[in-house]
């Protein structure tokens, strides 16, 4: 019987390992591709056009973060449910997902187009506008919150990790051609904002498959998607908060450096931030596949095995930022001549102190999976809007003073905060000796 158990978590964890590898693998592929794209089109556009992308780009992620309701994590919740309990059908989870992915995707391009519109009263960069307008129509068809958990709950983590290199050839082919044929900046925010398009029609079509092949069924009934509610109402608020105050966090800076500085400043620092996110990247993977998991172990009340798993990742991740931050320290100065040109190069400095706060966030990676699989995301919300609100008074001054450099070491002091306020539940709860809360139970009104 032992040997059996052992056979097992052996298993269990080759199929974790696979899992994140696979993940890692195609979010690593599709920046390098995304970065040389962004590298081509940098070259070529000088840093004012690329400072005039970066602003476009982050208008349009910042609108939507705001809106996006993260509804992978709600999808995985009230999915492992249907799978085990069979307290709903699946294809009314996915339903519900589908219509809020919807409405916050178009409630983003409409809120985004209303603002241009204000702003072009008031004389905002012409450039700026247009290549603005190209992102806000990508935003129409970003409706991938529930195609993403769909594809986490059925373990198509393949399909997941194909994303992003699907993403990132497309925007290198783009930038090659725009960049041989005297694109302008508006006609690269197109071609971008059309790979992006391909890419969340890749897991649309990927999570429709995965319906199908779980056999979901007819289309649902109106008491089914009420059923599915409680589920999602659960996360929506404190999830938005906690995810607002996120967002806030990582694109608030590029538009006071906008407001504080020249466009110049702004492309180098976002060069930077592209470069140094590529660290970044391997949060999203790691996070795609300890969550679902960890959901399991909370819903089981299985503590011991919460806390086994949840530690392990905690020491690879600590590993790994560890390791992927020497590297950056040594190859940043001549990857970024290499890439971007000798315009850049007082983009590796900013790199540096940059890559050091993504490096703290891939570090403490697993704490707050851990911390919302056993019921306790307002912990997390906490941590993020104090968090965010010191940063913002860092940013302020940093930023004025120091311009892009001030920006990063902002960024540093942002995650030294957030990393001391989350790991005070973290390490109380690790060693209680029971999960805080019922994880396990169903959400009243789904029963």
């Amino acid at each position: 019987m032992q040997f059996i158990r052992s056979a097992i978590s052996r298993a269990g964890r080759s199929s974790l390992a696979v899992h994140t590898a696979t993940l890692i693998a195609g979010d690593v592929a599709g920046s390098l591709l995304t970065l040389v794209a962004f590298g081509l089109v940098a070259r070529h556009l000088g840093p004012e056009g690329a400072g005039i992308l970066a602003v476009a780009q982050v208008y349009a992620t910042f609108l939507d973060s705001v809106t996006n309701l993260q509804t992978w994590q709600p999808v995985i919740r009230a999915g492992a449910a249907a799978d085990s309990r069979g307290a709903v059908r699946l294809s009314a989870v996915a339903a519900v997902g589908f219509l809020l992915d919807t409405a916050a995707a178009w409630t983003a391009a409409a809120v985004g187009l209303i603002l241009l519109l204000i702003g072009q009263k008031l004389a905002v960069v012409p450039e700026v506008h247009a290549a603005c307008v190209a992102f806000l129509a990508m935003l129409t068809l970003n409706i991938t919150g529930t195609s993403i958990g769909l594809l986490r709950l059925g373990h198509r983590f393949r399909a997941l990790g194909c994303r992003p290199v699907i993403v990132g050839t497309v925007k290198l082919g783009a930038g090659i051609w725009l960049s041989l044929n005297g694109g302008t900046v508006v006609t690269v925010a197109w071609g971008f904002a059309a790979a992006e398009i391909v890419g969340c029609t890749w897991l649309g079509l990927c999570a429709l498959t995965e319906l199908r092949r779980r056999n979901a069924g007819t289309a649902p009934s109106l008491a089914e998607l009420r059923a599915c509610w409680p589920f999602f109402r659960s996360f929506l608020l404190v999830g938005k908060i906690d995810s607002g105050a996120r967002l806030v966090s990582r694109y608030v800076d590029t538009f006071l450096l906008t407001a504080v500085s020249t466009l110049d400043q702004v492309g180098i620092y976002r060069v930077a931030v592209q470069i140094a996110g590529i660290v970044g990247r391997l949060s999203d993977p790691l996070t795609q596949t300890i969550f679902p998991q960890l959901a399991r172990l909370a819903a089981e009340n299985d503590l011991d095995g919460l806390r086994r798993r949840s530690m392990a990742m905690l020491r690879r991740s600590s590993l790994g930022a560890v390791a992927a931050l020497l590297v950056f320290f040594a190859v940043s100065g001549w990857g970024i001549r290499l890439v971007f040109g000798d315009s850049f190069v007082p983009a590796a400095v900013t790199t540096n102190v940059y890559v050091v706060a993504v490096a703290i966030a891939v570090a403490l990676l697993p704490v707050v999976p851990t911390l919302q699989a056993m019921g306790l995301p307002r912990t997390c919300m906490a941590a993020q809007v104090v968090a965010t609100g010191v940063y913002i008074f860092g940013l302020l001054w940093g930023a004025s003073r120091f311009g892009a450099i001030g920006a990063a070491a902002a960024y540093v002091f942002y995650y030294i905060v957030w990393g001391a306020l989350i790991s005070v539940p973290y390490r109380r709860h690790m060693f209680s000796a029971r999960l805080p809360v019922m994880v396990n139970a169903l959400p009243e009104g789904a029963r």
